[in-house]
């Protein structure tokens, strides 16, 4: 088996390990992860109807209250800006202007996907019967509309052309690109549009908040059904159901689970029995959904109340620390003039200035939109010290006082001092002087800019044979340089004649161009003045510095310069194998040795303590390294196929705690709607105990199977380093070392 399949498996197993130890039979809880932001922006539509001018008998007390309460809510308690909210009061509720800013959310310009949009309508509706028994249609009817009197029967015609259908809504909806969408209807006969309310994202997930947060939603939540009308009450001064909301929202009554935050479905919840038992159980407020996210109601933060506090400080740059009363955490204002703003309530305030008396002033009070005035005098020490300051020096200027490099202004005691300035691009100015307590000095210096050399050019010479001598003459100047063994050297440009010579040698000279900034490359090669003496050369390249070369066996360094002939050529190098080789070299031959290296004691296996390490991160290659082949496969198979093994019950477990999670959901939304023993309850009670006890079969077989999973693992690395011992005829590694062909790298090739 290769290791990275082997892997790949093992790395699948150890991911439905971690999954069943954290997605098994656990209670719900109540650890939210919200995002630090979860809406761009709120938008809301909010509608309010009293005066219906064509429906004299139908006139509303409080709608427009509560449309007018609701717009203040959103603004101060759940922070919508207040540009963002449109409030529409009786003759500004018309059926164009109603539709005209609920389509404007649809503007992409405006509305964006991580928005949030709230329509709220308080005033009449109306559930009107489709004709041969198609069902019926409910309708929000706005102040324009002209329909008669509304405990007639209703005229379909007169309310599609006059009234707002709730499936305009929906329509409506549709196109906004909002996440979160919410209508919530406080009207008489109104009906739902969406699907009846369903369980969505389980709440009792950890992340749930998050999970909503980004999931998209359409929620819609009516103040009652069919045929139940929707109270006002004098007292209240509203209607009961926009009372309840403003109740459940303002006072956060409807956070069931008290994690500051009010999903719709939590509002409906309340709203739901809130409602019922102020209306005796007349009015029973209904819940739609599409999709399964959740709007969310977030409370925002109240800033405390500020008060502003003018210091006016002399000398005007003194550090100004303001301090709390009673508290030990320091925030220093480096006030110049002017105000700041704090929060109401004490103060210590203290000012300090190095060379002047500290000045404090103690429990100074800030009062709300009141300004508070503080003055504050400091005295100046008599002067015990020098100043050296940087006035006259430019920003680049470095400073060195006594061979000490300082910032200015530099205060010091009175003496003697050395001060040197540096600057890139001119010499430094030194300067000596003696200061006096009190006295200031700024240095002055005059600047002389530095000669700067003229560029160079770079040669570099390739020569045969390697260690001829190497000159170069300037043209210009006659100067002679010798080139060293590298071959290069860094020259001023101009014109030059090189020059290589070497016994037995032709000499020869190549005049040349030297460029500033740039390489010259020169390729010598010098004949031999007896061809049959020329000398052999022997390289090699990357050779490591512990290493020791010798021919014939005497020492030799670089270049390796042999006459023609059969050499033995010899490399030592410590912890592996003399590298040895006969080679017969012709005259001129350039000869490249590239070694091999064994390490001395090679096949031996390794430390127990290594085999066990090797087995633990791969099942069965410490046996394999042991000299154990046919055993690291036996192991490699028995953990794969448990491993397998294991995959397979932990996904079966998975599925039939899945199963038991939809029954257990459905069970508890069967008895949120009906309060009394049902039939269909209490099969949901039985199907439910089955597929526990099935879950937990499942997952005690998914255990097994993990621990025989485990133990195997654990097992096989004990076996390769204390249970086995290493096969002298089959175990190790041999390590095959040679430099790559350009000399580069490396190259390390392992075999088993």
């Amino acid at each position: 088996m290769k290791p990275i399949v082997f892997i790949t498996v093992v790395a699948l197993i150890l991911m439905s390990i971690v999954n069943i130890s954290i997605g098994g039979m656990l209670r719900p809880q109540n650890q939210l992860d919200m995002p630090n932001v979860v809406y761009r922006k709120g938008w809301a539509l909010v509608i309010g109807i009293n005066k219906y001018p064509n429906l004299p008998g139908n006139q509303l007390d409080w709608a427009v209250a509560d449309a007018e309460a609701v717009a203040n809510l959103l603004i101060q308690k759940f922070g919508f800006e207040k540009e963002n909210v449109t409030l529409l009061k009786d003759a500004q509720a018309t059926k164009a202007n109603i539709m005209e800013k609920l389509n404007n959310f649809s503007d992409t310009n405006m509305v964006d996907r991580e928005d949030c949009v709230l329509v709220y309508f308080s005033g009449h509706g109306q559930t009107v019967p489709l004709p041969r028994g198609a069902g019926e249609m409910g309708f929000l009817i706005p102040y324009d509309a002209k329909i008669g009197d509304l405990s007639k029967p209703p005229n379909i015609v007169d309310y599609r052309k006059y009234c707002i259908a709730m499936n305009e809504l929906n329509d409506a909806a549709k196109t906004i690109p909002a996440k979160h969408i919410i209508f919530i209807v406080d009207a008489c006969y109104s009906g739902l549009v969406l699907g009846s309310h369903r369980g969505g994202i389980n709440t009792a997930l950890p992340d749930y908040l998050s999970r909503v947060a980004k999931t998209e939603v359409q929620q819609m939540i009516t103040a009652g059904g069919k045929g139940e009308k929707s109270e006002e009450r004098p007292d209240l001064g509203h209607g009961v159901f926009t009372y309840k909301l403003l109740k459940g929202l303002e006072d956060e009554l409807a956070d069931e689970n008290g994690d500051h935050v009010i999903t719709g479905t939590e509002l409906y919840s309340y709203l739901a029995n809130a409602v019922l038992q102020m209306t005796n159980g007349k009015q029973n407020p209904r819940f739609g959904v599409a999709d399964e996210g959740n709007f969310l109601f977030i409370p925002q933060k109240v800033e405390p109340a500020k008060g502003k506090l003018a210091i006016q400080v002399t000398p005007a740059d003194a550090v100004i620390t303001i301090t709390p009363a009673g508290s030990s955490n320091e925030r220093p204002f480096n006030v110049l003039s002017g105000e700041i703003e704090v929060p109401i309530g004490n103060y210590n305030i203290t000012a300090e200035k190095d060379g002047y008396e500290t000045v404090s002033k103690e429990n100074v009070k800030v009062n709300k939109a009141v300004s508070t005035q503080v003055k504050l005098t400091l005295k100046q020490k008599a002067p015990v010290s020098a100043i050296i300051d940087g006035q006259f020096l430019p920003k680049d200027a470095q400073v060195f006082i006594n061979g000490v490099r300082v910032s200015m202004p530099y205060s010091t005691t009175p003496g003697t001092y050395k001060i040197r300035i540096e600057r890139n691009g001119y010499n430094p100015v030194e300067i000596d002087t003696t200061l006096s307590a009190g006295q200031r000095f700024s240095p002055n210096p005059q600047w002389t800019a530095v000669t700067k050399p003229p560029a160079l050019g770079k040669l570099q010479v390739n020569v045969t044979p390697r260690d001829a001598m190497l000159s170069v003459t300037s043209i210009d100047s006659g100067s002679t340089y010798d080139i060293g063994t590298t071959g290069e050297i860094d020259l001023p440009p101009g014109s030059y004649v090189l020059t290589a010579k070497r016994e037995e040698y032709n000499g020869e000279a190549k005049n040349i161009t030297i460029t500033p900034n740039q390489r010259t490359l020169i390729t010598l090669t010098l004949r031999p003045k007896n061809p049959e003496k020329a000398l052999a050369t022997i390289e090699i390249p990357n050779l490591p510095a512990d290493a020791k070369v010798s021919v014939d066996g005497l020492p030799v360094t670089q270049p390796y310069l042999v006459s023609p002939g059969s050499h033995i050529i010899r490399i030592d190098r410590t912890g592996f194998k003399p590298y040895e080789k006969r080679e017969n070299l012709s005259p001129g031959q350039s000869f490249i040795v590239q070694p091999v290296w064994i390490p001395i004691g090679a096949g031996r296996g390794l430390p127990p303590m290594s085999a066990m390490a090797v087995s633990m991160v791969i099942p069965g290659l410490g046996q394999h390294l042991q000299g154990h082949r046919n055993r690291g496969f036996i192991y490699e198979g028995l953990i794969l196929g448990t491993g397998i093994f294991a995959i397979i019950t932990t996904s079966h477990h998975h599925s039939t705690l899945n199963e038991y999670t939809d029954v257990r959901d459905e069970l508890y939304l069967e008895m949120q709607k009906e309060m009394k023993m049902t039939a269909k309850i209490k099969n949901l009670f039985n199907e439910q105990d089955k597929l526990y006890d099935k879950a937990v079969s499942a997952k005690n077989l998914a255990l097994i199977s993990q621990i025989a999973f485990g133990t195997l693992w654990a097992f096989n690395a004990i076996d390769a380093g204390f249970l086995i011992k290493p096969n002298q005829d089959n175990s190790g590694f041999s390590v095959n070392i040679q430099p790559t062909t350009d000399g580069a790298i490396f190259v390390a090739k392992a075999s088993f």
